[in-house]
């Protein structure tokens, strides 16, 4: 990717320096549904911290990611910015409780009991947000049980 004088002026335009010795830099303008600030350079749109990172630190080596010390995926400040693996951004995730794992991934199948319990529930008439609270079932598996769209559990031998 090449930036610019033109697109580093658009860049910035659209980032609230603040001042603070630890303050975040927030982007303003278009957020993506995971709340990382996308911006455009030619044909091409891009996270705006990956920008932020270029224009502040340099270059990004291969197999590398832009990491967040800060927690806030809208920050572009270069000093809240770090190079990582994708081992040590998922590492980030679990530890900041926005990595699906368990009973929230997608790819889950559950042991025939919690299916069996969240089928009953359902059958009471139980809501998908009680169901999660009593079994740990998100919400969404849950209806996914209760409208038969989720088996539960393989059969020995069956891939999920």
């Amino acid at each position: 990717m090449r930036l610019t004088a033109r697109d580093e002026e658009r860049f910035w335009a659209k980032v609230e320096i603040r001042r603070g010795v630890n303050a975040c830099w927030p982007w303003l303008a278009h957020l993506s549904r995971d709340n990382y600030g996308r911006f455009g350079v030619g044909s091409k749109v891009y996270d705006a911290h990956v920008i932020g990172y270029r224009l502040q630190k340099g270059p990004i080596p291969k197999g590398q990611l832009v990491r967040h010390t800060c927690d806030n995926r809208a920050c572009v400040r270069g000093k809240h910015l770090i190079l990582g693996s994708n081992v040590q951004n998922t590492a980030d995730k679990v530890a900041r409780g926005r990595h699906a794992c368990g009973l929230t991934h997608p790819a889950t199948v559950f042991p025939a009991r919690t299916v069996q319990k969240v089928k009953r529930l359902g059958e009471l008439g139980t809501s998908y947000s009680q169901i999660e609270s009593k079994t740990g079932v998100s919400r969404s598996h849950a209806w996914a049980i209760v409208n038969g769209r989720n088996r539960g559990p393989c059969k020995p031998g069956e891939k999920p």
